[in-house]
């Protein structure tokens, strides 16, 4: 029988799973917060507006690419000076990160907003609500730096804070724009907002770190270190996405709608089990940095997602018709045939993320083309097979599973040789 006094006294103990459990409710809320949203969204708008309103989400992810890119290498770096010591680093590092990201947001965010109208036709969708998206560009690459000196720190209460409030704001102002009568434009607008709201919180929380110290260190290590991290990213970024973009595409708006419900539903999987992997990511970076071992860190990590995204797995095939009926509504049940199916394939989708994280945690790169490989499997056979909603699903069951197999053998069979230089 299982002592529940001892079990619980080992989870506050060990700080993998007690970090991962804040940052996991933390992140429930703001993952609660963004699913009412869609389900919100999906509820008011219909079929067809949410339509493109998921288009707009699809490519809001692949802008935001920099978002996770920054947090990453922030946090990178920030755990690695941590681990010795080297505070007056991280204060450098902050207001140069700053100031620099501000000027490239600027930059984009103009570039964006002249272009608008030529990405509005190539997806089909009102030029208006991209225009209204363009300025969380700025915010998508500031925020991410002060979050990412939290993430490095450890101090994941505050990390938590901060993207609840994020939640709380999109789903507070989604809600209230739409019920203004602003449709897609008012639930864009709302996104914006739930940017700049924790942006103002973080800076005041961080504000010590801004204070101006003699300290250096040389920027390019920075720099070389985000070009896998933005890749990778960008990479897997696109494996969760451009499905919904291709559906876009190749199906009609109403069936369009449906399978970006689909997808909403198994990316709770996704994103509820992501704490793990950003709890791994600061701990492993330090564990790498004084050359301890890194082996049951991330065992411990894969075990907890396989759990946890397992038990929602289950769930999802035996009640899809409740779960869509509470989140969306009778209008979607067509889809409750395809929801475990969903629900496994973001399973071993948040499995991967993961080693990626891992990998990057230890300086190894090459995994980059195991992802590449099958984004670029993905684009050309939903491209060319895409004669059902079920026929989209199956291919990407198929390919998650087999970019699990391979980046697991990848990341094992090289663990022998980890060493500060790695770059297997």
């Amino acid at each position: 029988m299982v002592d529940l006094k001892k079990l619980l006294k080992y989870s506050k103990e060990d700080s993998l799973i007690r970090d991962s459990a804040i940052l996991f409710f933390s992140t429930l809320g703001l993952n609660l917060a963004g699913f009412f949203f869609h389900f919100f969204m999906g509820r008011v708008l219909g079929p067809a507006e949410y339509g493109i309103l998921g288009a707009i989400f699809s490519l809001l992810y692949i802008i935001l690419v920099p978002f996770n890119v920054v947090q990453t290498s922030i946090t990178n770096f920030v755990a690695s000076f941590k681990a010795k010591n080297q505070i007056d680093k991280i204060n450098i590092l902050l207001r140069r990160s700053m100031k620099r990201l501000f000027f490239i947001g600027l930059i984009v965010f103009i570039l964006f907003f002249a272009f608008s109208s030529i990405i509005a036709n190539f997806l089909n969708i009102p030029v208006k609500p991209l225009r209204f998206l363009s300025p969380i560009i700025i915010f998508a690459l500031m925020l991410p730096v002060l979050r990412g000196i939290m993430q490095g720190m450890e101090r994941f209460k505050a990390l938590g804070i901060n993207m609840t409030i994020e939640g709380i704001a999109k789903i507070g102002f989604g809600i209230l724009f739409v019920v203004l009568g602003f449709g897609v434009a008012g639930a864009v607008s709302a996104l914006v907002v739930s940017y700049l709201v924790p942006f103002v919180i973080a800076l005041f929380v961080l504000i010590v770190y801004l204070k101006k110290k003699n300290e250096s260190f040389d920027s390019k290590e920075i720099y070389s270190y985000a070009i896998p991290v933005m890749i990778s990213l960008v990479l897997f970024t696109g494996l969760y996405t451009i499905d919904t973009l291709l559906v876009k595409k190749f199906f009609s708006e109403s069936e369009a709608g449906l399978y970006i419900a689909l997808s909403y539903i198994g990316r709770i999987i996704f994103f509820g089990t992501q704490s793990i992997a950003l709890v791994m990511f600061p701990k492993s970076v330090a564990n790498f940095s004084l050359n301890k071992q890194n082996n049951k860190l991330l065992k411990k990590a894969l075990f907890l997602v396989t759990l946890l995204g397992g038990f929602a797995v289950l769930i999802y095939s035996l009640f899809p018709k409740l779960i869509i009926n509470i989140l969306y509504g009778k209008n979607y049940l067509a889809i409750a045939n395809m929801t475990g199916l969903f629900g496994l394939i973001m399973l071993f989708l948040s499995l991967s993320y993961v080693l990626v994280y891992y990998n990057l945690s230890i300086n190894r790169k090459r995994f980059v083309y195991i992802l590449g490989l099958f984004l670029l499997i993905e684009f050309v056979t939903i491209y060319l097979y895409h004669s059902s909603l079920m026929q989209v699903v199956l291919i990407l069951l198929g390919l998650s599973i087999s970019m699990f197999i391979a980046l697991i053998i990848y990341t094992f069979k090289n663990e022998k040789t980890i060493n500060n230089n790695s770059s297997v």
